[in-house]
Protein backbone atom coordinates (compact mmCIF):
# COMPACT_ATOMS: atom_id res chain seq x y z
CA UNK A 1 0.00 0.00 0.00
CA UNK A 2 1.50 3.42 -0.86
CA UNK A 3 1.21 6.32 0.56
CA UNK A 4 -1.43 9.06 -0.11
CA UNK A 5 -0.38 11.99 -2.55
CA UNK A 6 -0.56 14.64 -0.02
CA UNK A 7 2.22 15.94 2.64
CA UNK A 8 0.66 16.31 6.24
CA UNK A 9 2.65 18.04 9.76
CA UNK A 10 3.36 15.67 12.24
CA UNK A 11 0.33 16.96 14.55
CA UNK A 12 -2.01 16.65 11.83
CA UNK A 13 -0.59 13.13 11.62
CA UNK A 14 -1.12 12.21 14.70
CA UNK A 15 -4.13 13.41 15.26
CA UNK A 16 -5.35 11.76 12.24
CA UNK A 17 -3.78 8.14 12.88
CA UNK A 18 -5.76 8.74 16.60
CA UNK A 19 -8.96 9.31 14.69
CA UNK A 20 -8.76 6.48 12.22
CA UNK A 21 -7.80 4.12 15.10
CA UNK A 22 -10.51 5.18 17.28
CA UNK A 23 -13.34 5.24 14.45
CA UNK A 24 -12.68 1.48 14.15
CA UNK A 25 -14.51 1.19 17.48
CA UNK A 26 -17.04 3.23 16.42
CA UNK A 27 -18.11 7.20 16.81
CA UNK A 28 -15.40 9.33 18.00
CA UNK A 29 -15.86 12.76 19.70
CA UNK A 30 -13.14 15.32 20.38
CA UNK A 31 -12.94 14.31 24.12
CA UNK A 32 -12.25 10.27 23.35
CA UNK A 33 -9.22 12.34 20.82
CA UNK A 34 -8.19 14.36 23.70
CA UNK A 35 -7.89 11.86 26.14
CA UNK A 36 -6.19 9.12 23.83
CA UNK A 37 -3.45 11.75 23.31
CA UNK A 38 -3.28 13.29 26.33
CA UNK A 39 -4.29 17.00 25.15
CA UNK A 40 -6.75 19.99 25.80
CA UNK A 41 -10.02 19.51 23.62
CA UNK A 42 -9.74 22.53 22.22
CA UNK A 43 -6.35 21.43 20.61
CA UNK A 44 -8.19 18.53 19.53
CA UNK A 45 -11.32 20.88 18.15
CA UNK A 46 -8.36 23.49 16.22
CA UNK A 47 -6.82 20.41 14.72
CA UNK A 48 -10.05 19.07 13.62
CA UNK A 49 -10.76 22.18 11.81
CA UNK A 50 -7.37 21.60 9.74
CA UNK A 51 -8.45 17.78 8.69
CA UNK A 52 -12.01 19.20 7.60
CA UNK A 53 -9.97 21.78 5.51
CA UNK A 54 -7.93 19.08 3.95
CA UNK A 55 -11.42 17.21 3.53
CA UNK A 56 -10.00 13.85 5.57
CA UNK A 57 -12.48 14.93 8.35
CA UNK A 58 -16.13 16.00 8.52
CA UNK A 59 -17.37 17.51 12.27
CA UNK A 60 -20.53 16.19 12.52
CA UNK A 61 -23.28 17.12 16.34
CA UNK A 62 -22.49 16.76 19.62
CA UNK A 63 -18.42 17.10 18.87
CA UNK A 64 -18.53 14.13 17.06
CA UNK A 65 -15.78 13.51 14.51
CA UNK A 66 -16.19 11.36 11.11
CA UNK A 67 -13.30 10.40 8.49
CA UNK A 68 -14.30 11.54 4.82
CA UNK A 69 -14.09 8.69 2.32
CA UNK A 70 -10.60 10.18 1.37
CA UNK A 71 -9.68 10.65 5.10
CA UNK A 72 -10.68 7.24 5.79
CA UNK A 73 -7.75 6.18 2.63
CA UNK A 74 -5.41 8.69 3.35
CA UNK A 75 -5.28 7.50 7.42
CA UNK A 76 -4.51 3.83 6.53
CA UNK A 77 -1.88 4.78 4.06
CA UNK A 78 0.09 6.75 6.45
CA UNK A 79 -0.55 4.52 9.64
CA UNK A 80 0.78 1.28 7.34
CA UNK A 81 3.92 3.70 6.82
CA UNK A 82 3.86 4.36 10.77
CA UNK A 83 4.02 0.55 11.56
CA UNK A 84 6.69 -0.23 8.95
CA UNK A 85 8.90 2.82 10.12
CA UNK A 86 7.93 1.96 14.19
CA UNK A 87 8.95 -1.77 13.69
CA UNK A 88 12.13 -0.45 11.86
CA UNK A 89 12.68 1.74 14.39
CA UNK A 90 12.03 -0.49 17.34
CA UNK A 91 14.10 -3.24 15.54
CA UNK A 92 17.04 -2.23 14.43
CA UNK A 93 17.88 0.79 16.46
CA UNK A 94 16.65 -0.71 20.04
CA UNK A 95 14.05 2.65 20.37
CA UNK A 96 11.50 1.99 23.10
CA UNK A 97 7.83 1.62 21.40
CA UNK A 98 6.91 5.06 22.68
CA UNK A 99 10.33 6.71 20.82
CA UNK A 100 9.90 4.54 17.75
CA UNK A 101 6.18 5.65 17.21
CA UNK A 102 7.44 9.10 17.77
CA UNK A 103 10.58 8.49 15.38
CA UNK A 104 7.93 7.11 12.82
CA UNK A 105 5.60 9.83 12.49
CA UNK A 106 8.49 12.47 12.43
CA UNK A 107 9.57 10.66 9.34
CA UNK A 108 6.33 10.99 8.09
CA UNK A 109 5.73 14.32 8.47
CA UNK A 110 9.34 15.71 7.65
CA UNK A 111 10.07 14.21 4.51
CA UNK A 112 8.92 14.26 0.94
CA UNK A 113 6.72 11.79 -0.13
CA UNK A 114 8.78 10.08 -2.99
CA UNK A 115 11.17 9.63 -0.35
CA UNK A 116 9.01 8.23 2.28
CA UNK A 117 7.25 5.46 -0.67
CA UNK A 118 10.94 4.37 -1.19
CA UNK A 119 12.28 3.59 2.24
CA UNK A 120 8.40 2.05 3.04
CA UNK A 121 8.72 -0.21 -0.16
CA UNK A 122 12.11 -1.13 0.88
CA UNK A 123 11.15 -2.04 4.64
CA UNK A 124 7.80 -4.16 3.33
CA UNK A 125 10.04 -6.95 2.17
CA UNK A 126 12.32 -7.23 5.45
CA UNK A 127 9.80 -6.74 7.69
CA UNK A 128 6.96 -8.95 6.23
CA UNK A 129 9.24 -11.83 7.36
CA UNK A 130 9.58 -10.70 10.53
CA UNK A 131 5.13 -10.75 11.00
Amino acid sequence: MGLPCMNLTTAQLRYLIMIYQLQKNGRVRLLDVAGKLGVAKPSVHRMAVQLVRLELLEEGRFSVLQMTARGLEVAEAYEHGCILLHSFLQSELQLSSTDAQEGALALLGAYPLEKLRALCSKLEGPLSMIT
